[in-house]
């Protein structure tokens, strides 16, 4: 049987998650909102945020992939 975890090992683990979802979710964001600023500055509306929404996508979900491929 497995000693149980000790409490600063649960916290470093959730730090841990906590972290991953937030690149995660900025992975997905930042992109279209740096295609937001480009369509009012350079005036390409709509293919700015269109180009980083997709790009955000991409990016986001292969390193959910990534992630879920080594949780498992």
């Amino acid at each position: 049987m497995p000693p149980p975890d000790r409490p600063e090992d649960s916290l470093a683990k959730g730090f841990t998650w906590a972290y991953r979802a937030t690149a995660v979710g900025l992975e997905f964001v930042t992109p279209a909102i740096g295609g937001l600023i480009l369509d009012r500055y350079a005036g390409t509306n709509p293919w700015g945020i269109l180009g980083g929404v997709i790009l955000g996508f991409i990016v986001g979900m292969t390193h959910l992939l990534r992630i879920a491929k080594q949780s498992h």
